[in-house]
């Protein structure tokens, strides 16, 4: 079978990340993909949304008349629901929630599919390398290790104005938090670019942390998207540097973050978006601020055991083996 794959962020991030993944699956399977359209069997969207948006594809998808397989983002609406009906032919979503949205407005169950977003499991692991040399690996005083470490990777800050906080990632409630945490106890582990916000947050608040990158481009309100990105081997170390990691968002189609930090073993606690109620037990989840502080607070929340048993269960699902098997589940409806 020959596989067209669309979409790409341009920029090497998430979903240049899953292309690379599908793309990785389609060969393992013994197909092809193709930069042709036309001679393509099947038109895989990595992006739905832009997908929709370019007419070029949609002019493609109509004349060809190849069937539309598509990856649905966390921002599906009804009326893009209604809008996209007329195109895709199977909806790859990445959480329940997402398809009970897609079942209630009138996608028919046998076109939903769901694949959870691919995140390496032989790049995110736990490592056997001692704290006070992660830390001199990633550049970090090994003072950090005076403090509880709370890593966080996400970027918070909106593209268009970085002074602004990005809604989606709900930046306000991990500053909410972290204000409440005892300032002596605790230092933020942050990493990534578009930090500009919780930043400039955390320096009024005089909470201590340290970011892993150029910190000129926040000093000097440059976009940092080209310049700050982590390799995830540095993310890993970080992780494992750090003893617990915090997801703060409001929505959300994974995070990817959850699999990173259950993949490397560290403890994380996470608001009810995406994929969480799917993936992470109840005790690790929070809605407030001072439901968050309880779980960081708790030593229950870093028992090794039990971050094991979600992690086993989840490689089980979600190894690369997994995720390919599921990719030709798709395939073979249109075979």
């Amino acid at each position: 079978m020959l596989v067209y794959v669309h979409g790409t962020d341009g920029v090497g991030w998430s979903i240049d990340s899953d292309r690379m993944a599908l793309i990785k699956a389609i060969k393992s399977l013994g197909h092809k993909t193709t930069n042709n359209i036309l001679e393509s069997d099947v038109i895989y969207s990595v992006w739905a949304d832009s997908f929709i948006s370019s007419k070029k594809m949609m002019i493609a998808s109509k004349l060809l008349k190849k069937p539309v397989i598509a990856n649905i983002t966390n921002n599906i609406t009804q009326e893009k629901i209604n809008r996209y009906k007329k195109t895709i032919n199977t909806w790859v979503v990445a959480n329940s929630s997402q398809s009970q949205k897609l079942s209630a407005n009138g996608v028919k169950k046998n076109k939903i599919k769901t694949i959870r977003y691919y995140v390496d499991e032989n790049q995110f692991r736990p490592l056997k390398t001692p704290k006070e040399q992660l830390c001199l690996e990633l550049k970090v005083p090994t003072s950090v290790l005076n403090k509880k470490i709370i890593a966080h990777f996400q970027r918070d800050s909106e593209g268009n104005n970085l002074a602004l906080p990005k809604k989606q990632k709900n930046p306000d409630l991990l500053i909410d938090i972290l204000r409440k945490l005892p300032k002596s106890e605790y230092i933020v582990l942050l990493g990534g670019p578009r930090r500009h916000y919780i930043i400039s947050q955390l320096l009024k608040m005089g909470i201590d942390f340290h970011f892993l990158g150029d910190e000129k481009y926040h000093n000097e309100s440059l976009d940092d998207i080209s310049y700050n990105k982590l390799p995830p081997s540095e993310i890993n170390k970080a992780y494992n540097l750090s003893d617990i990691s915090i997801v703060n968002s409001s929505s959300e189609g994974g995070p990817k973050a959850i699999k990173e930090c259950l993949f490397s073993c560290t403890p994380v606690i996470s608001t009810p978006v995406g994929w969480v109620p799917d993936i992470l037990p109840p005790k690790y989840i929070f809605t407030e601020s001072r439901e968050a502080i309880h779980l960081i607070q708790n030593d229950s929340t870093y028992d090794y055991n039990s971050i094991i048993e979600v992690r086993d269960r989840l490689i089980n699902d979600d190894s690369f083996e997994g995720f390919a098997k599921k990719i030709g589940e798709l395939f073979n409806e249109y075979d």
